[in-house]
């Protein structure tokens, strides 16, 4: 029985704003269930005593900082904004100073 579906992938790439390939997506999924498997074999590990969750002292620097999952901005929608502040545009493109040679 597969961890991941189709439709999950779909929203991990929307999520990430990645235009995933079809063809590719059967080969991230396995990618994606390996790290699970080992990200779940990590969780059951034992850890000593002293460094358990429950040990920490209150004042413990470290804490989970996540947010929740949430829909990604459309696609362009900040585009002509950031555009409208560069100095220079030729056919849709960033003009830049030329720093490498042929």
């Amino acid at each position: 029985m597969s961890m991941l579906e189709r439709q999950d992938i779909d929203h991990l790439a929307a999520l990430s704003r990645l235009d995933i390939a079809p063809e590719e997506r059967d080969r991230l999924r396995v990618d994606l269930e390996a790290i699970l498997g080992y990200v779940s074999e990590l969780s059951r590990a034992v850890l000593p005593a002293d460094l358990a969750a429950d040990k920490r002292p209150a004042d413990f620097p470290h804490r989970n900082a996540l947010r929740p999952d949430r829909e990604p901005l459309p696609g362009g929608e900040n585009t002509a904004a950031i555009l409208s502040q560069a100095p220079a545009m030729k056919d849709n493109y960033l003009v830049v100073k030329k720093i490498l040679d042929n």
